[in-house]
């Protein structure tokens, strides 16, 4: 189900957003994408729980 994503790309993908976005703002960063995935977790679980329903 995930791609297959090796240990250099996810270096260099972790580098340019270290670039990007910068280390004093990291954190903050990182707290919003883990808010984001939990909500869509949650979303994906209510739906698949509704059709369990049914």
């Amino acid at each position: 189900m995930l791609p297959d994503i090796g240990f250099l790309e996810l270096f260099i993908v972790l580098f340019v957003i270290l670039v990007v976005i910068g280390p004093a703002q990291m954190p903050d960063a990182a707290r919003k994408v883990g808010m984001v995935v939990g909500k869509i977790r949650k979303m994906i679980d209510n739906f698949i729980k509704s059709f369990d329903d049914v």
